[in-house]
């Protein structure tokens, strides 16, 4: 068989297509650009994504309203900002920004009121990974130099202390909460 793939950022851009669970066609943005991390809000009506801009490189959190074809920039930080995850009732948008020169975890109301709030920074840089059904947790990717990227869990009330779910010598990446919160994929 044959195996395509693309390292780094594209230059020319791509326009982007989902499918629903069977696998049925359910949307097309034809818009040709660099997108990044796309995440469909809880209600399916709205999506977040990271999109870059090709004068300063850096990426920013769009949101994109499905039924109208309507762009709303969400982050205006000269940073980049990326790794968008909706909040289980779609009022708030997580994600990451290199605003320190390390990946840090931000929040924001979906419907862009206010400013975005820190939610954790270490000295590791640190990517949004989920968010659990009951809103109580968000899971990330750390970055330790000596055990690659392993995983955190966020308990988003309270002290926001977070605490170590997985570290190995290998990379954990991309974890997700089951639809119940019991498990961690």
């Amino acid at each position: 068989g044959i195996l395509a793939y693309q390292t780094g950022w594209s230059s020319s851009g791509v326009g982007l297509s989902w499918s629903d669970r069977s696998g049925k066609h359910a949307g097309t943005i034809n818009q040709s650009s660099v997108y990044d991390a796309f995440r469909i809000s809880p209600d399916g009506k709205r999506i977040a994504l990271s999109q870059l801009d090709s004068k300063s490189r850096n990426a920013d959190i769009w949101l994109y309203e499905i039924s109208r074809a309507m762009w709303t920039r969400f982050t205006f930080d000269p940073a980049s900002e990326r790794w968008p995850i909706w909040s289980p009732d779609g009022g708030t948008v997580a994600f990451a920004s290199n605003r320190k020169e390390r990946y840090d975890l931000y929040q924001r109301t979906a419907s862009g009121a206010g400013i975005e709030e820190l939610l954790f920074e270490s000295g590791f840089n640190k990517y949004s990974s989920d968010w659990s059904r009951d809103g109580k947790y968000l899971v990330y990717n750390a970055n330790d130099p000596k055990t690659k990227s392993d995983i955190w869990i966020l308990p988003m009330k309270g002290g926001r202390k977070p605490f170590l779910f997985l570290q190995t010598a290998f990379n954990e990446l991309g974890a997700t909460f089951s639809p119940d919160g019991r498990w961690i994929a």
